[in-house]
């Protein structure tokens, strides 16, 4: 279903998840569909730049900069927002540059997205001599961080648990939800109900997460109910195997709900082990935050068939 109205009706819909796996474990889910707000700017990607889309809308910004990867569905958000709002975007992007059978460059490209290929070396620091070069040319620009996770960013993201309390009166014990840069998980942590503890799926090996979290959200603490999980199954970010896609396969037939490799996929994977391992015990009530990603489907078609063609290794 194309959903390309602009801007998108909210909320977004909150919905039970017909799992046997929940219904096996004495486990009552429900998902808010994040992924349903636009095909170009969904999820938790709509919810951080809402507000920095606001900020250039108001003021003399020309347009806004930032940065990510070559399948990056932050860049495709932003890309895609400035292009139906009429705003320049410029993506600073880590990689060897453009190809065009790569579909969300592709996409870049065809929303206006002005692009500049980086090293991964030089990616690693906005102070790095290259960037900087880049970046004196864009002084009216807002720049945004990679992954939209800054201050507006994660006021955005906050209300996320605001439209939920609205929507219906389900007091969830656990909130589930993938993260990559901290943000959105920052602004749930800001307006989640104390009751509510909140489980955050790492896409990176490391526990770094943690303390983005913390210093994003603004909290002098972290709650005790906060758990972090980085990815340790896969093999870091964006690596995927067979099991994982088998997995996507009967998830999405069972419940009809699309899901991404990158992060809903993984979240729901370690959920599954966690339910099966007490983690999360029987007669828990859960809430899935869908951040979207749908996009990435598209990228890793391209990045299987390309190993599938040349033999190089994801």
């Amino acid at each position: 279903m194309t959903r390309m109205k602009w801007p998108p009706d909210l909320p977004s819909p909150v919905q039970p998840v017909h799992w046997s796996l929940t219904v096996e474990c004495g486990i009552k889910m429900w998902v808010k569909r994040d992924d349903l707000i636009h095909d170009w700017v969904s999820g938790n990607k709509y919810r951080k730049l809402k507000y920095n889309l606001q900020k250039v809308k108001n003021s003399e910004y020309k347009g806004i900069l930032t940065f990510g990867g070559a399948f990056s569905n932050h860049l495709y958000a932003v890309a895609g927002v400035c292009k139906l709002e009429g705003i320049a975007s410029v993506g600073i992007i880590r990689g060897d540059g453009f190809d065009p059978a790569n579909p969300t460059l592709a996409f870049y490209k065809s929303a206006g997205m002005k692009m500049y290929f980086v090293s991964r070396t030089e990616y690693r620091s906005i102070t790095d001599d290259i960037i900087q070069n880049i970046l004196i040319n864009y002084p009216d620009y807002l720049i945004v961080p990679e992954g939209g996770s800054n201050e507006d960013g994660v006021l955005g993201a906050s209300e996320i648990m605001h439209e939920f309390y609205s929507q219906c009166d389900i007091q969830p014990d656990y909130v589930l939800v993938a993260g990559g840069t901290g943000g959105t998980a920052a602004g749930i942590l800001q307006s989640l109900k104390p009751s509510t503890a909140l489980r955050v799926y790492g896409a990176l090996k490391s526990d770094y997460l943690i303390q983005e979290i913390h210093r994003l959200s603004r909290l002098e603490q972290l709650p005790s109910g906060f758990r972090y999980y980085p990815e340790t199954i896969f093999g870091g970010y964006a690596r995927w195997n067979q099991e994982l896609l088998d997995f996507i396969t009967e998830f999405e037939s069972e419940t009809g709900i699309e899901i991404d490799h990158i992060y809903n996929a993984k979240l729901l994977y370690a959920f599954k082990e966690h339910m099966k391992n007490g983690v999360i015990p029987s007669g828990s009530r859960v809430l899935w935050i869908h951040t979207g990603g749908l996009q990435g489907k598209a990228g890793l078609r391209y990045r299987m068939h390309k190993k599938q063609n040349s033999g190089i290794v994801h």
